[in-house]
Order: structure tokens, then sequence, then C-alpha cells
């Protein structure tokens, strides 16, 4: 191997499926120290790549998105219930009921990741709302002169089978990805279960929590309720778009339509796929020479593309090596920069090194953006692959060669290339055991 075009010896290491990546990350830092003082004192040991740094900040983004939106959450909360009590009763019940969700990932061996966060974001909304219908309830009796113990059980027990009902409708949406099959399922389970079990611990605290802190703490307003100016005029505000939507019914239905049409018109138009592109700030290549090439050819013109490569400013160091299927083969592991110190994303990056690298005669580089969730197939040197299969050789090799140029040819495709070489100079030799 050549880390940044020196020798020396690349080691890549791999978790065992199963096994927690960060931990594995941390555990292998926490090496290097005692094996580096092992080793003698003109060897250099350097960590080229952690692909758990772009896992981190992901997790963290997400982890300062829960935050924001509990904050968010919280202010517009007493933004509309106007009564320091009812909102903070119904921020007890938000947290009581997060802090015994992450409990239960626990005893389900569940990690603190992507999906698990993204789903208790969503959560966040539909347990604010059950516990905002049962306060509100509640603070509807204690106006109609009840004591808070009364308000609180009559308010929990009208309003509590229709914060089940309410529920059990919105976890019924998620049933279908806890048994979808595939990488889908898989991907998609913790989340399904995460949010689910969130919103029947929400219903627990709402029906439970809740009436308990306003028979506490709740109390019947002294005097007149300010924030009733506000929701009446809400209310107003609705009534009058109301009317003016009942007057026009025909025109009411027009825009329905319209707006079917255009969801369903979106729907068939916008582009799909299966996961979006991320720049992890980590891109592989894969290089292909003729067959015949020799050693010190094939690393001469490493050395090109390795100078090319090094002099991008966006590119924080690489590392490359020859062999792994013979010696017209090889391989790139480019490591670029964080994304604030860089003037590109890792696919812009591609595309600006690969018309450098192309003048290279005799050689072809195909880089890619290496993902978290890799799905490629065959060897994975590109994002698709396209197989061709066949008993006549000389007919696969004609229209592979065929494919493989149409496909140049069209802008739609880049670094297009088969692995079918049938080319190579060999010379059989026959030894004369008995001379």
């Amino acid at each position: 191997a050549f880390p940044n075009g020196q020798r020396g010896l690349g080691i890549a290491i791999t978790r065992q499926p199963g096994e927690n990546v960060i931990e594995i990350a941390d555990s292998i830092r926490a090496a290097l120290p005692s094996l580096t003082a092992s080793l003698p004192a003109t060897t250099k040991v350097e960590v080229l790549n952690d692909r758990t740094r772009t896992i981190r900040a992901s997790v963290h983004e997400v982890e300062m998105t829960l935050i924001i939106t509990l904050v968010l959450v919280v202010l517009v909360m007493g933004l509309f219930l106007r009564q320091v009590s009812a909102t903070l009763i119904v921020a007890s019940v938000l947290g009581s009921s997060l802090i015994a969700t992450f409990a239960a990932m626990y005893v389900l061996g569940f990690s603190l990741n992507n999906l698990t966060l993204v789903s208790l974001v969503i959560a966040v909304g539909f347990v604010v709302d059950d516990a905002i219908v049962v306060v509100e309830n509640i603070h509807r009796h204690l106006e109609l002169g009840e004591d808070s113990r009364t308000a609180a059980l009559k308010g929990a027990g009208e309003i509590g089978f229709t914060v089940l009902s309410i529920t059990l409708s919105l976890i019924a949406a998620f049933i279908p990805l806890l048994f979808m099959d595939g990488i889908v399922g898989r991907l998609f389970f913790e989340f399904a279960v995460t949010i689910t079990v969130s919103l029947l611990i929400s219903v627990v605290m709402s029906l439970t929590l809740a009436p308990m802190l306003a028979a506490r703490f709740m109390k019947a307003p002294k005097h007149r309720d300010t924030s009733k100016d506000f929701s009446m005029r809400l209310q107003n505000g609705y009534d009058r778009a109301l009317q003016v939507v009942l007057r026009h019914q025909k025109l009411t239905l027009v825009g329905f339509f319209v707006t079917v049409a255009i969801a369903v018109a979106g729907y068939i138009y916008i582009p799909k796929g299966f996961f979006p592109l991320q720049d992890t700030a980590f891109v592989i290549g894969q290089t292909q020479a003729a067959e015949d090439i020799s050693y010190n050819d094939m690393m001469a013109k490493h050395m090109e593309l390795a100078k090319i490569i090094g002099e991008d400013p966006a590119v924080q160091g690489f590392n490359t090596a020859i062999g792994g299927g013979g010696w017209s083969n090889g391989r790139f592991w480019i490591v670029l920069k964080d994304r604030g110190d860089r003037d590109v994303s890792s696919e812009e990056f591609i595309n600006r090194i690969r018309p450098k690298v192309s003048h290279i005669p005799g050689i072809n580089l195909s880089l890619r953006s290496a993902q978290d969730i890799n799905l490629s197939a065959g060897s994975g040197s590109a994002q698709y692959v396209y197989v061709l299969k066949g008993q006549d050789y000389d007919a696969l090799s004609l229209w592979s060669e065929r494919m493989t140029q149409a496909m140049n040819d069209s802008r739609t495709f880049s670094d297009v290339r088969h692995n079918l070489q049938l080319g190579a100079r060999m010379q059989a030799v026959t030894i004369d055991r008995v001379a």
C-alpha cells in the first residue's frame, strides 16, 4: 500500500455483524498508543479514515434536532395554553414518556441511531397531543367550578377512550413496518418499534401522570382568562374561512380535485430512489489496466493518479494499492476534508477529478462516493451493476464491448467498464520433465 504516495502498510478493519461500530472505533483508538509504542521509532501509525466520523456527525445532528423540537414544542404549548402549571404538566408528561422510551429501547437492545432518534422526533408531536387533550379537558372542568381532584378524575375519564383510540389508530399506521421483509424491513424495524412503544407509553402517562399532576398543581382561574381572547380570535378566523368555503362549494371541490391531480402527478414525475446519496467524505476508486501489464508499469500509472488526486484541495489523504485480482487491478481510498473545509461535495469532487485522471493512457479509474448503507452488487466498484450472462465467450465479449461503448457514448452514464478481459497475450509452456 502507498498511503499519501509513500510506501507503507494498510490495514482495513471491519466490524462483525451485530457489533456496534462506534464502540469498535473507540476501542481501536484507545489501543493505538500502546501499539505505536511497541513499534520502531521510525514507524508512524496514522488513521487514514474513520467511517464513524460521519456517523457521529449525523447522530449528533439528529440529537440536536430532537432537543430543538422539544424546546419549540414546550414554547408553543406555553403560547397556546397560557398557563404555567398546564404547560409544565404537559412538558413533564413529554419528558417522562421519552425517558421511559429510552428504558424500553435499552431492554430491547436498540441503540441510539439515526432511525430511532428520528422516530423519537416524530413521536414528540404525538405524545404532546395526548397530554394536551387531557389537560385541556381537566382545565374545562376547573372552569366549571369543580375542585382539582374531581376535575382531574372527570377530565381524564371523559377523554380517556378518545385518547386511546387516537393513539391506536396512529400505531396501526406503523404496524406494516414491523412485518416488512428484506433490507427495508431490517432498517425500519427499530424505527417502527420505537415509535410504537413511545405512543403506548404516552397514553399511559397522559392518563395517569397528567391527571395526578393536575389534581395537585392546577387550580381554577381566579380572573378572566385572557388566553380565551386569543383562542376566540383564532376560532372567529376559522369561522370566517369556513363560511367562504361553504358559499363556494363548487370552487372548493374543483380546488380539491386539482390538489389531488397535482399530488398524483408529483408522485409520477418526481424521481424515485431507494436511498439518497450521502456525502461521507470518503471516495472509493478502482483501477483497471490491460491484463498483460507489468507490475512496474501499473505502479507508475498508479503514482500518476496519486499525484493528481493528492493535489486536489478537497483531499485530506489517500491510500492506494495494487492487486486483489492480478496486477491489472488496483484500489484507491480517498478521504476528503470536512464539509466545511472544502468547496465541493463528494460527487462534485468525483466530477472534477474524473477529466484529469482520464488523460492518463492505459488505465481506467472508477470513483464512487462510499455510503454508510452499501447496497452495491457484484464487486461494489460502481453504484449500478449490470450482469451479462452467456455460454459463448466470443459473443459475450462482443456484446459487452458494444454495451459498454453505447453507455459511454451516452451522457447519462460515466465510468462505464466491464470486467471481461480475454485479450491478454499468453504463452503456453510445456515442460519436458523427462529431459
